[in-house]
Order: structure tokens, then sequence, then C-alpha cells
């Protein structure tokens, strides 16, 4: 994983862990600027019209203000965390190493061991807390994040509007992250008539890009399709994998007549 990618992959795993542990209490935070968010929403939907962009305002705080959020609600997080002196001094140097990256300048060898090292360890004292909430979960693994080709991230279960036709593509970028640090392997599974389709089988990684290629056999208004996830390890929490994610879109037949125009627009 490149380095730039470990840092975004912490902030996803912040705001979701934000989301667990206080809500839309965040916002109740003085320091938080709201209007400044809602004008980035604006500003993304306007300048984003072939992307689904998302409508929670907590998806544009940046990394300051998600160190921001944290240290002002400390009381929730220090469980997770542990020690707030480290947290600021990894979020700090995570910063400035995001911003290195961001203008193409190269980070040095010892630098990207650093970001791996740091992103590595918040992810997995996330993880190590989850794991502590309930009393399966502390040896498996989870999955991080799951975001579509059009810039959509996906919880599991998630519904979307979005229309499909045979012959289009939608890729997945996922994340997973594991306590114990072992191989995370991955699977996308697609129903078809007659059962069911992988469409990608054994990716290996924390981060991996799976492919759906729709076709015939995929139409229905509600096509159902699983991404799943398991570590290199012969126990799983479900038996055969770890976690999975059980996703929905709307794959329908090709458009008939004027080729320009959706008769669903």
């Amino acid at each position: 994983m490149q380095s730039i990618e470990a840092i975004n992959l912490v902030e996803v795993v912040l705001r979701e862990l934000i989301r667990e542990v206080i809500g839309e209490d965040w916002q109740s935070i003085g320091d938080v600027d709201l209007d400044r968010l809602r004008g980035a929403l604006k500003n993304e939907t306007d300048r984003r019209r072939g992307a689904i962009v998302p409508t929670d305002l907590l998806d544009f705080a940046d990394f300051v203000l998600l160190q921001l959020i944290i240290d002002q609600k400390w009381e929730h997080f220090g469980p997770v965390l542990k020690s707030r002196k480290n947290f600021k001094v990894y979020m700090d140097r995570l910063g400035a190493f995001r911003n290195t990256a961001m203008h193409s300048r190269v980070l040095l060898t010892f630098e990207e061991a650093l970001v791996t090292g740091m992103t590595g360890e918040i992810r997995n004292q996330v993880t190590i807390w989850r794991s502590e909430q309930g009393p399966d979960m502390k040896y498996f693994p989870e999955i991080v994040s799951v975001t579509d080709s059009f810039g959509m991230q996906l919880r599991n279960g998630k519904v979307t509007e979005t229309i499909l036709r045979p012959g289009q593509t939608v890729t997945f970028r996922c994340a997973g992250t594991d306590p114990h640090g072992r191989l995370l392997r991955w699977e996308l599974r697609v129903v078809s008539r007659g059962g069911s389709m992988i469409m990608e089988d054994a990716r290996k990684g924390d981060e991996v890009t799976l492919t759906w290629e729709v076709v015939d056999n995929h139409i229905r208004e509600n096509a159902d399709i699983w991404i799943t996830m398991w570590s290199d390890s012969p126990h799983h929490r479900h038996g055969e994998y770890d976690e999975r994610y059980h996703l929905h879109y709307h794959a329908l037949p090709p458009v008939t007549g004027d080729p320009g125009r959706d008769p669903l627009e």
C-alpha cells in the first residue's frame, strides 16, 4: 500500500470510529465550522456531476478536523486510542507526510516505514477495541471500507439507486485490517439466474480492487452482490469467512429505442 493510501485509509477508519463512538455529537464542538463543511458538500456536488457524492458532513472533515474532534472528545476515545500524546504525535507526523506526498514529493524509505507503522498501529487499535465489544471479535479481521467506482462509500446492506446495464463495469476499492497482521483474501460474488457467479476470486492484501462486469444473467431490480473477506487462518468468525458485505444495485435490461436516452431518467 502506498503511503498516501495508508494515510487516507486511516481517515476512513477515524471517521467510522467517530460515528460509532459519539454519533452526531461531533457537530456540537465549538471549533467545528459546519458552514464550511456544508459549503464543501455543495462545491463537491456541483463539481462532480458524474459521481455520487456523500451527504454526511463528516465525510468532508479533513485530517486536521478529525484530529480536533477526537482530541476535544478524548474522554470517549481514550479507551480506543489509549495514549493522547502518542495519538497527537502520530497525527501531526502523518499530516506532514500527507502534505509531502500530495505535492508529489517522494517520501524517503524510513519515512514510508514510519507511515506504515503509525497507520497500522491506529488501525489495529480500532480493530482491537471493536473486538472487545463482543465475545467473538478479538481474534478476527474486519472490513474497513468499500467504495465503488461511482464514488459511493458503501456499508453492509446498502441499497443504492444506481442503475446499471449489461456491458457496464463497476469496481470496488476494498480495505480490511487484521489485529494479528494475517494475509486477507477477498471474493466478489453476484447473484445470477440459476445461482450465483464469482466475479473476482481470492484477491489478496489489506487493500484490493474487485471488478463486476454486468451481464444479462445479472438483470433484476435489486441485483445482489456479496463482497467476502477472510484471513489466512484456519479459523473464521462465520465458519468459512470473517466478514461479508451484502450490497444491492439496480441491474436493468438494455435500453431499447433511442440509444441516447434512458427511460428511467
